[in-house]
């Protein structure tokens, strides 16, 4: 477990966990934890690595403790996720993320955790290139200090579809761990707005 910045009393965080198979061989994907905090998104904590869904669920409940309690986001559309909030319920903890899902046409339902799907991918891939673009313009918000999770963006690439996924051989898990992250914490309407100013002219322009 990486931890950067302990809970602040007067702060509200929230975590989210991408599952795993706990199996390590190359071809099976890890798990990613990343707790951030609301409002700023800055990272707080990450842990990755080999573990099963229910030991997952278990260290997740022990980060988020220490977090105040943080609501557990999980994503629940892979065959693991329900292993991980076995896990958390193993451990008395029912402090959970909800999100509204449509069951059919016109029926609505709250279920905890989150789903990487067609339809949320985008969303969450947006999430990251909207954080990117706005550091670019200087609107520095969501503080990132892990390498794992800056390097894993580096080594996305586009496949023939034009999905913007892991190259070869590398994991996308921090990628859509810290896009949810994103989604979940960013209050962008009270985000401080840099002044704007016209370019320095070069000596060319000058003469």
């Amino acid at each position: 477990v990486e931890v950067w910045t302990h809970a602040k009393v007067d702060k509200s965080y929230i975590e989210a966990i991408d599952p795993s198979s706990g199996i390590d061989d190359n071809m099976h994907d890890p798990y990613e934890i990343e707790v951030a905090e609301m409002g700023t998104g800055d990272l707080q904590a990450r842990s990755g690595g080999y573990l099963s869904g229910y030991l997952t669920g278990v260290l997740g409940v022990g980060m988020a403790r220490q977090y105040n309690n943080s609501p557990i986001d999980p994503e629940v559309n892979d065959r693991w996720g329900v292993n991980v909030v076995e896990g958390i319920h193993a451990m008395s903890y029912a402090n959970f993320a909800h999100e509204r899902r449509m069951l059919r046409q016109g029926e609505w339902v709250d279920e905890i955790g989150f789903h990487n799907n067609k339809q949320t991918r985008p969303l969450i891939i947006g999430a990251i290139q909207s954080w990117i673009d706005s550091w670019r313009a200087g609107i520095k918000y969501a503080r990132c200090p892990s390498r794992k999770v800056i390097e894993t963006l580096m080594d996305c690439i586009l496949d023939e579809k034009g999905k913007i996924v892991g190259a070869p051989g590398v994991h996308d898990e921090c990628l859509i761990v810290w896009g949810q992250c994103l989604r979940r914490t960013i209050r962008r309407l009270g985000m401080d707005i840099p002044e704007h100013h016209a370019p320095s002219k070069t000596k060319e322009q000058m003469i």
